[in-house]
């Protein structure tokens, strides 16, 4: 094979990461601008569909404004004419003849349903004929179903038909007008007409100022309000209802029954006014703008059909999706012309340049192309890497001359290193056992030394006990004297204590029968005053039948009854004193008694402490002298632990000298078998790499080589009889030989 084929074969090698990166670029571009384009387009279908809402909301409150006003105009257009009819002076006319017709009748005062009953035929007085004739000329060119005008008090004057009552005054409608003037509308169906009208009521007065003679009552038909609806829609999609508190239609442009219930009249009712509310009804979904008038009586609903907006969005959104994609056709042509750009400009280039780029990684340094002559950065790599392809083959071609003198020389000083770092290995290897079993000796050493440490200060612990203890016990046997003469003290002083209380037990039993005594004594002096108060009684009894020679004894015998009372009345008084002495009396013997047992026992506890203090006495003497003696020995220990220990100290100071001169040894040997290995390292890296320098060296193809011949191996990896990496090439700094 030949060189250009060989090219041929690299290059297409790359081809498929060329096309690869070309379409990554292309496909990256095409994504990015359809998620652009997407997002673009969603948020523009978006933007218009709230656009398009926002303006069919804004244009449903509008015409529903423009409904408002409408009504509202008709509205006081009905309330000017009722006020300009109720004012002329026909009408005025007759409503005054009706009062003056009523009183003539008789009519005022009576009962309503006596009046209903005389009336229920004509249902009116019949008065004034040209005012009837007025009012019925009126009727078709205002939009009238039907008129009543009423006398002061609220009886039927003339009427252009037949109305259900003849007395009004008990009517809501006539109360507000002759109070206020005139009524708000409000819708009815006439059953007459057979129509929905709009009902408007007013005071008839001579003059603004006057007060009410009476009242006109006009009912206008829709057409007219109707009419003016269906042009007041900016959009023929556009209808209007008129609808009452209850949902009922009033007036419709959309051909609904009037007074029934609009359909979704329950989502109206309750829909804020002003604003765009959606419902759904039996015919489909409805858009409606909702606006309260006539008084919040009324509410005027502008709707349409939801699905006409739904259609106007749907064609615009067609629009937009229809230039979305012709946009997107633009996008693709644009995107294949950049596709032939990158082609023409980038790929082709960097195609060439990665042949060559790839050849040069094989070692193949003879490749020549031709650079693009453009200023671009593509124009400037291709320059730039024909140049490094030049340098390359020269700097190769200094190399490998170098590569073979270089080997050989490493070799030399590899071959000198490894038997002096032999030498220093076993040097090294005898200073280190000899160190280490010094280092073990001193360490056992130092060990024994603390040991005795240890010991010695074991034996200046017992030595102080057994000073502490000694000094424990003199001052225990001290305390124990002391309180053995206290006790002493105490078994006196109880013998003296003990005889007073006996003393005193007697004292009491003595007092107990002197009480016994006077308690003998007291009865005597008892029996002593009932013998008196017998003897007073018969006393008095002689005397009594003495008569007035018996007066003496009687004055006798009553002082000796009353000496008797308070004999006896004191005898009773010293008996329950005698009682309660003799109660106390008896308590103090049992106290007496007590006191004198306890003073028993506690002279038995008081003998039983003396003999107990003297047996501690005897034991603290005992532990006194064989403590003195443990204190004497631990005195002999302390000593001798004192010599092992010096002994010691002096035995280790000597190994941890020994040891260290082995050590200083052993490192200087270790250090000089380093500097030795780090040469015969260095030998070794320099021997392997000027064998990788020659490798890759002669890994290169030059000009001058033949493709198909072997190329030169390093003699190194030639006897080795395995490939050397490749790798860079590490020199470490040589320190200088240390001596020992």
């Amino acid at each position: 094979m030949t060189a250009p084929d060989q090219t041929d074969r690299d290059a297409s090698q790359w081809l498929p990461s060329e096309s690869t990166l070309r379409r990554r670029v292309v496909l990256v571009l095409g994504i990015a601008g359809i998620v652009v384009f997407g997002v673009g387009g969603w948020l523009v279908l978006t933007r218009m569909t709230d656009v398009l809402r926002d303006a069919a909301n804004s244009r449903l409150v509008e015409d529903a404004r423009r409904g408002v006003l409408v009504v509202q105009q008709q509205m006081n257009e009905r309330a000017r004419q009722v006020e300009l009819i109720g004012s002329t002076p026909t009408v005025v006319d007759a409503a005054l003849e009706g009062g003056q017709r009523a009183r003539a009748l008789g009519l005022v005062g009576q009962p309503i349903a006596a009046l209903e009953q005389r009336f229920t035929v004509e249902r009116t007085m019949g008065v004034a004929p040209r005012a009837h004739a007025f009012l019925v000329s009126e009727i078709r060119p205002l939009d009238i179903a039907e008129v009543l005008v009423t006398d002061v008090n609220g009886f039927n004057a003339v009427t252009t038909e037949k109305t259900s009552d003849f007395v009004q005054s008990d009517e809501g409608w006539w109360t507000e007008a002759v109070a206020r003037g005139l009524t708000s509308a409000t819708a009815v169906y006439d059953e007459s007409a057979a129509q929905v009208v709009v009902s408007l009521a007013g005071a008839v007065r001579e003059r603004d100022r006057d007060k009410a003679i009476g009242a006109i009552k006009i009912q206008f038909g829709l057409r007219t309000l109707e009419k003016s609806l269906a042009g007041a829609a900016s959009s023929r999609t556009t209808v209007y209802d008129v609808i009452d508190s209850s949902g009922r239609v009033v007036a419709t442009t959309s051909g609904q029954v009037r007074f029934r219930v609009l359909p979704g009249a329950g989502a109206v009712l309750a829909a804020p006014t002003g604003v765009v509310t959606e419902y759904e009804t039996e015919d489909g979904h409805v858009r409606a703008a909702v606006t309260s008038l006539n008084g919040e009586l009324w509410r005027l609903v502008a709707h349409e059909d939801a699905d006409i907006l739904g259609a106007v969005i749907a064609a615009r959104q067609r629009l937009v999706l229809g230039g979305a994609a012709g946009v997107f056709l633009v996008m693709l042509v644009m995107l294949w012309f950049v596709s032939r750009f990158i082609e023409r400009r980038i790929t082709t280039p960097v195609a060439a340049l990665a042949r060559v780029s790839e050849a040069v990684a094989a070692g193949d340094l003879s490749q020549r192309f031709a650079p693009s002559a453009s200023d671009d950065e593509i124009g400037r790599l291709g320059r730039a890497i024909a140049s490094m392809v030049g340098e390359l083959s020269r700097l190769a071609t200094e190399m490998r001359s170098a590569g073979a003198s270089t080997a050989s020389f490493a070799k030399s000083i590899t071959m000198g290193a490894e038997g002096l770092s032999a030498s220093a290995q076993e040097i090294a290897g005898t200073s280190n056992d000899l160190s280490r079993r010094t280092v073990d000796m001193a360490d056992t050493i130092q060990k024994m030394s603390s040991d005795a440490s240890r010991l010695r200060e074991i034996a200046s612990q017992m030595s102080t006990g057994a000073r502490t203890g000694v000094e424990r016990n003199t001052a225990l046997r001290t305390l124990a004297q002391e309180n053995r003469a206290r006790f002493d003290d105490s078994a006196t002083t109880l013998e003296r204590l003990h005889a007073e209380v006996t003393e005193n037990a007697q004292a009491v039993e003595a007092l107990a029968l002197a009480s016994a005594e006077i308690r003998a004594f007291v009865t005597l002096v008892q029996k002593m005053s009932r013998q008196s108060k017998l003897l007073a009684l018969n006393a008095a009894m002689e005397a009594a039948r003495a008569g007035e020679h018996g007066q003496g004894f009687a004055v006798v015998a009553s002082e000796v009854r009353r000496l008797a009372a308070g004999a006896s009345e004191s005898a009773e008084r010293t008996e329950a004193l005698v009682r309660q002495v003799l109660e106390r009396i008896e308590h103090s013997r049992e106290s007496s008694a007590r006191s004198v047992a306890t003073l028993d026992h506690v002279r038995a506890a008081t003998r039983h402490g003396l003999e107990s203090f003297g047996l501690v006495e005897q034991a603290v003497a005992e532990s006194e002298s064989w403590t003195n003696a443990l204190a004497e020995l631990a005195g002999t220990s302390q000593q001798l632990t004192d010599d092992v220990t010096e002994r010691l100290r002096r035995v280790a100071e000597g190994a941890e000298s020994f040891a260290s001169a082995m050590q200083q040894v052993a490192a200087t040997t270790e250090e000089q078998s380093a500097s030795t290995q780090e040469i015969a390292a260095a030998a070794t890296s320099l021997a392997e790499a000027a064998a990788r320098l020659q490798h890759l060296v002669t890994a290169f193809r030059l000009g001058g080589d033949r493709p198909g011949a072997p190329r030169a191996r390093p003699e190194s990896q030639a006897e080795a009889g395995e490939p050397r990496p490749s790798a860079s090439i590490v020199m470490p700094a040589l320190p200088p030989l240390a001596t020992a």
